[in-house]
């Protein structure tokens, strides 16, 4: 499909939004890059592993046997913050 087709299916404006998209995700970091990682850490320890030490327990068990639920979610946090 070319651009001249798009813009016949989607309308003018859906180009523009297109590029925009791209232009718009660009990620700007606000605070020092050492603080975004540890506070992202953090927030990934507490969503895998919770603050109650008897599910953190349980939790670090459940993916010490299903490691490819700990790096699948692990990844999908590592990509989902903000």
């Amino acid at each position: 499909m070319t651009a001249v087709d798009t813009n016949i299916l989607l309308g003018v404006n859906a180009c523009v939004m297109i590029d925009m998209l791209f232009f718009l995700d660009i990620p700007i970091y606000r605070l020092p890059q050492e603080k975004y990682y540890a506070e992202r850490e953090a927030y990934i320890e507490k969503q895998m592993y919770g603050v109650d030490p008897e599910e953190i327990a349980l939790r670090k068990a459940f993916y010490e046997r299903n490691r490819d639920s700990a790096i699948w979610f692990r990844d999908h946090l590592e990509k989902t913050y903000r």
